[in-house]
Parts: structure tokens; C-alpha cells; sequence
């Protein structure tokens, strides 16, 4: 795991980090996640600004730019003043085609269902 600010600060680092990764052999899968209820700042201010906007338009263009297989974890939003901006941003995700799951464990069972049916169908 590895846990940055710099999508939200520092946008030419965070696609470094990126490319460093995609170059590196240590890994298969690259999946960004993000938690709109655990934000840590104000929702309303976050919505003016469109914080979590500016997040999710990084996470598709590196997912993008990658060359193995991504996915994006929306937290399922509850809380009734970001639920809006959940859905757009979901429907953003899936628009650009990017696996888009609502949780972790959703993303994992998926992952296995399908690693499951390709192992058996070769």
C-alpha cells in the first residue's frame, strides 16, 4: 500500500510515483481508493473546491496511463452531502471504462472471480 497527499499537491510528483511504479516488476494489479465519508476536511468546502473531483480525474488518467491492470474504489459515500458528487464521480469512472468497485472487499472478490475463471478456461 501506499498512502499519498501529493494527488492533491504536488500533481507532477504523484505521476512520477505512478511511472515509478508501472516500471517496476514487485506488483500486478494497481487499484487507487478513495473514501469520501473518511476525507478528513470539510464537504462543504471540498464540494466548492471539488477536491475529490480533482482526486478521481487523477486516479482515471494514471489508471490510463498504465500499463497494468488498474481499478478505483469509490468508498460508498453515506453522508447525505456527498452522495451527489459519489455518483458523478462513479459515473466518471465507469464512463472512462476503468474497473470501479464501492469497496475493497468488493474489488477483491471480483478480481478472484475473475483470476478463478480465467485459470479455468486455460
Amino acid at each position: 500500500p501506499i498512502d499519498t497527499q501529493t494527488v492533491l499537491t504536488r500533481t507532477d510528483d504523484f505521476r512520477k510515483t505512478i511511472q515509478i511504479l508501472d516500471e517496476w516488476n514487485g506488483f500486478d494489479i494497481l487499484i487507487f481508493q478513495l473514501a469520501y465519508d473518511l476525507m478528513g476536511f470539510d464537504h462543504k468546502s471540498s464540494t466548492e473546491f471539488n477536491i475529490s473531483g480533482h482526486i478521481v480525474k487523477m486516479m482515471i488518467e494514471s489508471a490510463k496511463n498504465f500499463s497494468k491492470p488498474t481499478a478505483i474504489v469509490l468508498h460508498y459515500a453515506t453522508l447525505p452531502e456527498v452522495y451527489q458528487t459519489y455518483c458523478e464521480e462513479r459515473r466518471l469512472c465507469l464512463d472512462s471504462g476503468i474497473a470501479t468497485f464501492s469497496s475493497m472487499d468488493n474489488a477483491a472478490k471480483a478480481i478472484s472471480r475473475y483470476i478463478e475463471y480465467y485459470e479455468k478456461i486455460t
